[in-house]
């Protein structure tokens, strides 16, 4: 099976990973070395002002509250905690949310978060699915995380 650990095989077709981690602002970057969460305090992205994002070094990776990966390499399961949407679609603005009501990308023109203004995700509303820039679902092959407003938010699929 083709498996997407790395976003970058989706995107572009390359072997480069999509997020990388910025040791300096201790935070996962976007290709063009922008935070994810550009315009909040480090790691606090929730009303409560608690970490949402942490780097764990042992696997590379940026893990969530519960210690899950976010890009969990196809192994390690869901992603979310409890069976609870993590992300939902805000039709108003044609972007997905935080729990909280922020955008995910908050300082950025809405779906351009690429120095090239390109868009990365967009609500495709036949679907219910946020969508990369070729139009493909995130879960392309049964391996990744699925972004939907009305279920689990970012569970990982496997197909064994």
């Amino acid at each position: 099976m083709q498996s997407y650990s790395q976003f970058g095989n989706m995107l572009n077709g390359s072997s480069q990973p999509f997020l990388q981690h910025n040791p300096s602002i201790n935070q996962s970057v976007l290709p063009n070395g922008q935070p994810i969460f550009p315009n909040m305090a480090v790691g606090s992205v929730s009303s409560q002002n608690q970490p949402f994002l942490q780097h764990n070094p042992s696997i590379n990776q940026s893990v969530l509250p519960n210690g899950q990966p976010i890009f969990p390499n196809m192994a390690v399961g869901s992603v979310s905690s409890q069976n609870q949407p993590f992300l939902q679609h805000n039709p108003s603005i044609n972007q997905s949310v935080l729990p909280n009501g922020q955008p995910v990308f908050p300082n950025m023109a809405v779906g351009s978060v690429s120095s090239q203004n390109q868009p990365f995700l967009q609500h495709n509303p036949s679907i219910n699915q946020s969508v990369l820039p070729n139009g493909a679902n995130i879960p392309k092959y049964g391996c990744g995380f699925s972004v939907k407003s009305n279920s689990t938010i970012f569970t990982t699929q496997s197909i064994n």
